[in-house]
């Protein structure tokens, strides 16, 4: 199965919501990619669909922590919340709200900086998808 960009802006979102459900991942269509075949077999060679959704669980992680800022910023940039975002709704399981409170945005501001967030996500997977 190929998956295009457009796939992956729609396919993550759910995908993150599973992050830790390695058996759901393992039949999500995004453990199909060749990113996830490349981490499954750089740490052993795949035995079962929960391998797949493993490796598809760390490739997401992974593009979640590229968001994540370098440095010290002097103030929250939009990567910065983008990061903060996706850390505390997927890795840590926050509610929205809460986030919002966290970052001192609106809701709005928060609904508007996740759509966003979701999108270089994408990216940044697509990219891990298409390298050389």
């Amino acid at each position: 199965m190929s998956v295009t960009k457009s796939d992956l802006d729609r396919l993550a979102p759910d995908a993150l919501h599973h992050l830790y459900d390695f058996s759901y991942l393992g039949t999500h269509p995004l453990a199909h990619l060749r990113v996830v075949a490349r981490m499954t077999a750089h740490d052993h060679p795949p035995l079962t669909h929960v391998d797949h959704g493993r490796a598809l669980s760390k490739v997401l992680q992974i593009a979640i922590d590229e968001l994540k800022p370098t440095g010290e910023p002097a103030n929250v940039g939009h990567e910065t919340r983008f990061y903060a975002i996706l850390y505390q709704e997927y890795r840590e399981g926050k509610q929205n709200r809460e986030i919002a409170l966290n970052l001192s945005v609106s809701e709005r501001t928060f609904y508007r900086d996740r759509r966003r967030a979701l999108h270089a996500l994408a990216q940044i997977v697509w990219d891990m998808e298409n390298e050389k």
